[in-house]
């Protein structure tokens, strides 16, 4: 039952960045998010990512990892479209 409530918060964090990482690309607009709040965003998800691993907590490792990918999506348009 844990693992179900953790597979399905994954999937509702990472459904939430799915359209701000789609317009950035379909718009290629950026300039409306801080580079340094995605930066940090960035760095709590790897440290997020390393406590998952530590733990061995699949939902939480999953999660963290598909929305780190995401996310460095989000900083690489931020980057590309200054």
């Amino acid at each position: 039952m844990t693992d179900l409530l953790g597979y399905t918060a994954t999937i509702l964090v990472n459904i939430s960045l799915l359209p701000q990482v789609i317009k950035c690309w379909k718009t290629s607009q950026t300039s409306d998010l801080s580079k340094w709040w995605i930066v940090q965003f960035n760095i709590g998800l790897v440290m997020w990512l390393v406590y998952g691993i530590a733990i061995r907590n699949n939902p939480l490792i999953y999660g963290t990892s598909f929305e780190l990918v995401l996310s460095l999506f989000v900083l690489v348009a931020k980057l590309k479209f200054k």
